[in-house]
This record gives C-alpha cells, sequence and structure tokens, in this order.
C-alpha cells in the first residue's frame, strides 16, 4: 500500500482542486459564481471555496452539487489530511458567520446554505461522533457521496479516494498514489483533449508532481511529460525568442521546438535527480524563467 502521507508544503492542492470543481462543473459553469479563498469579514478568516448559484432555481445536474442551494461552502482537505471533528466545526461555524453577517436580518436564509466537505480517506472518527453524539444521520448517495442529515445546514461529504471515476474522474485522480505507468498514461490521455484548458493544465501539473516518485521509477515518462510542455514552449516561440541570464539560450524561431523541448527534459531530469531549481539555473546555464514554467 502507498503512503498517502503529503505534509510537504510544497505542492498547491487547494488551487488544483478549485480547478477540478471547475472541471466537475464544466458543464453547468454558466450557472455558477466561484469564490476562491472567500473573505467571511475584514479579519482574516477565509473559506477554502464559496460556490454561488446564479439562479437559484436551477438544479444542478452533477452528482456532487444536486445538493447544491443558493450558497455552498467548500471545505477541502487534501491527501494525507484527515479530516478532523475541529475541520467539521470550523466549516459549520464558517456557514453560522456567513449567513449572519449581513446588513439585514434573515437577509441570507439558512436553508439556502449547504456545506460540502472533501476527503481522501474516510473519516472515520469523526463520522462516529456525529452519529453518536450528535444523532446525524450518514445516508450514502452514490460512491464515495453521503449527505449529513440532521444537522441545520444541509452537508455532504465527498470521499475522493471513493469517487466513481466515471462521473468524477479528476476529483478522484487528485492524489498522490497514481498506480505506475498506467494510471499516469491514462490520465494524459485524458488530458490531451483538455489541455488548452487552463484549469485542466493546473490540475494535471499538480497531480504530475505530486507523483514524481513514479516519473523517478518509470525514465520512459519523460518524452511524454515533454509533449505534455510542448504547447507551452510553442506559445513561447510565437513571442519570439527568451535570452537566458547566462549563455543567452534562446528558445524561439531560430533553434525551433525540438530543442525547446529536449531543454524541457534536461530541466525535468535534473529535478528528479534531486537538483534544486536555483542549482539548475547556476550550475547548467539555463534561465530561471524557463525552469520555473518547466516545474510550476
Amino acid at each position: 500500500r502507498q503512503s498517502m502521507n503529503t505534509q510537504d508544503g510544497s505542492l498547491q492542492w487547494h488551487p488544483a482542486f478549485s480547478a477540478v470543481l471547475h472541471i466537475e462543473f464544466e458543464d453547468e459553469l454558466e450557472h455558477l459564481y466561484f469564490h476562491d479563498e472567500f473573505p467571511l469579514s475584514r479579519q482574516p478568516m477565509r473559506m477554502d471555496i464559496l460556490i454561488i448559484k446564479k439562479n437559484p432555481d436551477i438544479q444542478l445536474r452533477k452528482n456532487i452539487g444536486q445538493i447544491f442551494r443558493t450558497y455552498n461552502i467548500i471545505e477541502y482537505k487534501p491527501p494525507g489530511v484527515s479530516l478532523s471533528l475541529n475541520h467539521f466545526y470550523k466549516a459549520y461555524g464558517y456557514a453560522c458567520f456567513f449567513q449572519s453577517d449581513t446588513e439585514r436580518e434573515y437577509e441570507i436564509n439558512p436553508d439556502e446554505i449547504t456545506i460540502t466537505y472533501v476527503c481522501y480517506h474516510y473519516p472515520r472518527k469523526m463520522l462516529k461522533h456525529l452519529t453518536t453524539a450528535k444523532d446525524i444521520i450518514v445516508t450514502e448517495k452514490e460512491s464515495g457521496i453521503y449527505y449529513l442529515e440532521g444537522t441545520f445546514f444541509k452537508m455532504q461529504l465527498l470521499v475522493t479516494s471513493r469517487l466513481s471515476p466515471e462521473q468524477n474522474y479528476w476529483l478522484s485522480h487528485l492524489r498522490n498514489n497514481l498506480k505506475p505507468k498506467g494510471e499516469v498514461r491514462d490520465l494524459l490521455e485524458h488530458y490531451e483533449i483538455k489541455r488548452s484548458s487552463p484549469y485542466y493544465q493546473a490540475v494535471v501539473t499538480l497531480i504530475l508532481r505530486a507523483n514524481e516518485h513514479l516519473l523517478k521509477e518509470d525514465q520512459t515518462m519523460l518524452p511524454v511529460l515533454a509533449e505534455i510542455f510542448a504547447d507551452e514552449l510553442k506559445r513561447l516561440e510565437e513571442r519570439g525568442k527568451i535570452a537566458g541570464e547566462k549563455k543567452g539560450i534562446i528558445i524561439g524561431e531560430k533553434k525551433g521546438l525540438d530543442q525547446g523541448i529536449e531543454l524541457t527534459k534536461t530541466v525535468l531530469k535534473l529535478s528528479q535527480n534531486g537538483i534544486s531549481p536555483a542549482e539548475i539555473v547556476s550550475k547548467y546555464n539555463i534561465t530561471e524563467d524557463i525552469v520555473r514554467k518547466v516545474l510550476s
């Protein structure tokens, strides 16, 4: 069994999770407003994500959005972080504060607020407390989607490791324990037709960085990954040349896209061998801009 411990702070899971939600709801985006790190007040207290339905009367078809009302608070915990009781009550408190922090009394109807908890592992300890001490009923609506009934607000729990890959492909793959070769290649095949979307770009970049161990085990993946960056390098080429800080390395019309791809492979190999971005810049005469774009 592969470890899900991801306590390193270098991986930015929340932006990728936000991008995944855009993907999950891509067929119904015209009905939704997304607000990342929505401020609850002038104080530094922010929800992970607030999704507002533009028209409260629209019923979303997406399985994870069928519970949604007008205001939908999302509390997300990435792989390696357990969803705890503190997290449960924090998001519950956010909902209470959001409802009450208005100019007019009952300006926001509590029935129009939902809370969605998202985590990788099934939170047995938290749910045991809620079902035994608080008489909350947990109902599995479908694989990985659980409704929490008996609370003041409508709530659901999404356990991404149990979600259907057919229904929620990208949300179920937002993790750091993909299986060698098969799952990574399948991921890239799904990405191929959507690679122009910034949401898909953000998600795939995070997933590949989270699964770096697979790339080290399978060096044949390097050409595939280099191909992923080909579009970005081509866009750089079309904008003109980029001069290197040390030896004037140029990606552009004079050296062509093939050299850009080779340079991308070089940066990836150096990074996988444990060489830091700063060392790549200083020791191998590759510009900081290029290193950042390849490894971002």
